[in-house]
């Protein structure tokens, strides 16, 4: 099962296949409903069954590579409207694409694989947009120096940065939390410590390395 390992939250693309459903004429039970081992068995040799015996490499039909060729010079294209929103999109819908064909048993990547696959990405490409608006990014850009300056000080809680970029006088937190979010993960700013209140006080990560 190999294929169906993943990096973090952006491994290969698969995690974004899992999500949260609801419908009303479902029962609704407190707690998880007890294992069904049986069953569990059932779809765990069903899967197992579905899984090639040998490698192989599937072909893939000639009306089936111009639709590929097309989308992947929409998101890798010079005129590409949303760069920061594609990295590694192409990439996910190859995976994508290569496990439609392999647990369908086909050794041809079909017109339909294809089609499917795309409109899986054009979905992800959807979700990311949604998600990290780019329209957001200069007012996050503006956020990010205020925050970093603030940091080049010292070690600051929240409420101090918060402080420092007036954001409840200017009603930004959103902004404020975007930023605070991509320099936390991006590595430029850590959790030193905690204050006397257990939150965290942020500090630059190079500052700790010009300690030691």
């Amino acid at each position: 099962m190999q294929g169906f390992s993943t990096k973090g939250g952006q491994g290969d693309g698969l995690l974004s296949r899992f999500i949260f459903s609801y419908a009303n004429t479902w029962p609704v039970v407190p707690e998880w409903a007890e294992r069904d081992y049986s069953r569990e068995d059932a779809l765990v040799k069903k899967i197992i069954a579905l899984i090639p015996k040998t490698h192989t490499v599937p072909g893939i039909d000639a009306a089936a590579l111009e639709p590929m060729k097309e989308f992947a010079h929409e998101i890798n294209g010079a005129e590409r409207p949303y760069p920061d929103h594609t990295g590694r999109l192409l990439e996910h819908a190859k995976v994508d694409l290569l496990m439609r064909c392999l647990f369908s048993g086909s050794p041809t990547i079909t017109l339909e694989m294809v089609e499917r696959s795309i409109a899986w990405a054009r979905y992800q490409l959807r979700l990311r947009l949604e998600f990290w608006p780019p329209d957001a990014k200069d007012a996050i850009a503006a956020m990010i120096q205020v925050l970093l300056r603030r940091l080049r000080k010292g070690s600051a809680s929240a409420r101090d940065l918060r402080k420092s970029a007036n954001v409840d006088r200017d009603g930004t937190h959103e902004v404020f939390n975007r930023a605070l979010s991509a320099i936390t993960r991006s590595g430029q700013v850590h959790i030193a410590s905690t204050n006397h209140k257990g939150l965290p006080v942020y500090a630059l990560a190079e500052v700790e390395g010009e300690n030691q």
